[in-house]
């Protein structure tokens, strides 16, 4: 993808690395709570909520770009 771990964790807003990180934090919420999600990815429940309900509303619309990145995340796992 281009970002490191450390790009993900960290606290930079900027894009294309916060639809990554959303996509990552939808790709990992599985199995686990909001609270974990946070304690992973270095953020509060609510922004994690708000990366899930995100990714959710784009894809509700099938957006392509959100689609490619799944594709490539999960190939990367």
């Amino acid at each position: 993808m281009g970002f490191t771990k450390g790009d993900i964790l960290s606290k930079n807003r900027k894009q294309p690395l916060a639809l990554v990180r959303q996509v990552a934090v939808w790709l990992a919420r599985e199995g686990r709570t909001l609270e974990e999600l946070g304690d992973i990815f270095n953020r509060n429940h609510a922004a994690c909520l708000h990366s899930v309900r995100q990714v959710d509303n784009r894809l509700s619309y099938n957006d392509l770009e959100v689609a490619e990145l799944m594709e490539k995340m999960e190939v990367a796992q």
